[in-house]
């Protein structure tokens, strides 16, 4: 290297912009969006992972909406630009798919054997935080209701209220017009 530096558009083309890790024919398979923004295939999986096939998630770069193919984001198109200016040994995609909330790889070995590798997209449940596989919305009880309250005790209170009012205002009356009428 002696002074010497990687061009920056080579690095700019070779990596993420969102996780910044390098691309590889794997988890970090860089796939092109119809906008023509690249995004590995982790990333993209991680945005997309509460949407479904047919709906379609914003690019991150220009929040254009892509459209989510059949069998997820994995079944996007793989960037051959990106993929030819990567290692000779990492330029054929191998197989990624997703199942559920776990993306899926086939690596490849040497002799033709296989290891699947998995990454979960959501965080695990630990034993004193569990997360719901699917958002849950949340009833409230109506404000009354939770003070055992009903409406029509409101109305009453309010009634009572005003009646106390008019009492008191009328007794204040009654008092000054007789103190005025004494005199």
């Amino acid at each position: 290297m002696d002074g010497e530096r990687e061009p920056e558009g080579r690095r700019a083309v070779t990596e993420c912009p969102i996780c910044y890790l390098l691309y590889d024919n794997g988890l970090k398979t860089p796939l092109r969006l119809p906008c023509a923004h690249t995004f590995c295939t982790e990333c993209l999986a991680r945005v997309c992972v509460f949407r479904k096939e047919n709906e379609t998630f914003p690019c991150p770069l220009c929040r254009a909406a892509v459209p989510i193919p059949p069998g997820g984001v994995p079944q996007l198109s793989t960037d051959l630009e990106v993929m030819r200016a990567l290692p000779p040994a990492l330029r054929s995609a191998q197989p990624v798919w997703l199942e559920g909330s776990r993306l899926c790889w086939l690596k490849e070995g040497e002799r033709g054997t296989g290891t699947l590798v998995t990454l979960q997209l959501l965080p695990q449940p630990t034993a004193d935080l569990a997360f719901p596989s699917q958002p849950v919305g949340v009833q409230h009880e109506a404000f009354f209701s939770r003070y055992g309250i009903s409406i029509k005790d409101c109305c009453c209170l309010i009634l009572a209220l005003v009646a106390g009012f008019f009492v008191i205002f009328g007794i204040i009356f009654f008092l000054i017009h007789l103190i005025k009428g004494g005199l």
